[in-house]
């Protein structure tokens, strides 16, 4: 499976979906960077890397080993098959969760407010962070 070059591209976005399930896509894209030397500023695991990891049941450091070596479809097969099992309607609340988050109390608004600022002034119709991801990747 060849990596992506997260130093001169941008990972897939948070709402892309393998297996019913929004960001694993972006997770493998990073987890296979890492384990290739181009992750570039990007982080494995973030904290939505952690949240996708939490709900599948599986660890980082096993799901990056897998995800150099198999592809998406394959990584799904592996995933349904030693990961936590969950129904279609645990995969759309759990998706829909993750894809409508955003900061948790004041001092995380600020940053976020501030941080969207710096990419586009005036997107206030901005306010997860997937769409925050996604407005800052270019998408």
């Amino acid at each position: 499976m060849s990596a992506p070059d997260l130093t001169t591209a941008v990972p897939r976005s948070p709402s892309e979906t393998l297996a019913g399930m929004a960001h694993v896509p972006r997770m493998l894209d990073k987890a296979r960077a890492k384990a290739a030397g181009t992750l570039g500023e990007y982080m494995y695991p973030c904290p939505m890397d952690q949240q996708a990891l939490a709900f599948i049941g599986l660890p980082a450091d096993e799901v990056a080993q897998m995800a150099e070596r198999k592809d998406d479809a394959q990584m799904a097969d592996w995933i349904g098959s030693f990961g936590t099992t969950r129904t279609e309607g645990e995969k759309r609340v759990y998706s829909e969760a993750l894809l409508t988050m955003g900061p948790s109390d004041e001092e995380g608004w600020q940053r976020f407010y501030g941080r969207r600022a710096e990419i586009a002034p005036g997107r206030d119709d901005v306010m997860t962070y997937a769409e925050l991801i996604d407005l800052d990747e270019g998408r």
